[in-house]
């Protein structure tokens, strides 16, 4: 699933996290330059980045992990080799048992999740960082 410009205006206009002027200008300078919404948000600092990648996850419906707070254990950062979670931007950060929580830095790109899914543990948990 894509956030649309359209989409992502609406959540900040509910969530009042930006004022309806600024939210106009950043929306128009989006739909007038075909750029998204959020990276204009970002551009013009009316946003700051984890704040926004927050947002995507709640629209999302995928929960947000800040990995800068996790202590990731080595093995568990090996069970997906490296030049994959480069080219991915992925990286495996806790496994339960069978259970493999994964963050990744775009998860709207849907072939991305389907590789995870078909090449990995077939229980895995996808997070937003």
């Amino acid at each position: 699933m894509r956030i649309g410009n359209e989409q992502l205006k609406n959540f900040i206009k509910d969530s009042e996290m930006i004022s309806d002027e600024n939210l106009s200008v950043a929306f128009a300078e989006a739909e007038n330059g075909k750029k998204t919404l959020g990276d204009v948000l970002l551009a013009k600092k009316f946003i700051d980045e984890e704040r926004l990648r927050k947002l995507y996850a709640y629209i999302l419906g995928i929960p947000f992990v800040d990995l800068q707070k996790e202590t990731i254990a080595p093995d568990i950062l090996q069970m997906i080799p490296e030049p994959i979670a480069k080219k991915y931007k992925i990286v495996a950060f806790e496994k339960n048992g069978a259970e493999l929580k994964i963050a990744m830095l775009n998860p709207e790109d849907i072939q991305t999740v389907d590789f995870i899914r078909k090449n990995r543990v077939a229980d895995c948990n996808l997070y937003y960082f």
